[in-house]
C-alpha cells in the first residue's frame, strides 16, 4: 500500500532565516564595510537555532552574531572568518 500526501506548513512572504544569537532586542547588525547598521525585525517563528524573521533586508547582508548585545548603530565592526552564503 503507498500513500502520497502533501502539507503546507506556512507561506511567508519577505521571511529571513537568522541565526539565533543574531537577533538582539527585536533588531540584528549587518555589515556594511566596517560599520554596523541596526535593523529593527519581527521575529514571526521560532526555531531551534534559528528564527524565522521579517525585515528590510535583501537576504544577502552579513548580520553580526558576536558582540552585537553591546553594539550600537554606527558602531565601527571588524568582519572575522568567512562569510557564510545565505541558504
Amino acid at each position: 500500500m503507498a500513500v502520497r500526501g502533501e502539507v503546507t506548513v506556512s507561506a511567508l512572504e519577505n521571511a529571513l532565516q537568522a541565526p539565533r544569537d543574531a537577533v538582539v532586542n527585536g533588531a540584528v547588525f549587518v555589515a556594511e564595510g566596517e560599520k554596523a547598521r541596526k535593523v529593527v525585525v519581527s521575529v514571526l517563528d521560532n526555531g531551534r537555532d534559528t528564527l524565522i524573521i521579517e525585515a528590510e533586508l535583501t537576504g544577502t547582508e552579513q548580520v553580526v552574531i558576536r558582540g552585537n548585545e553591546a553594539l550600537q548603530d554606527g558602531a565601527t565592526i571588524s568582519v572575522i572568518g568567512p562569510s557564510v552564503p545565505p541558504t
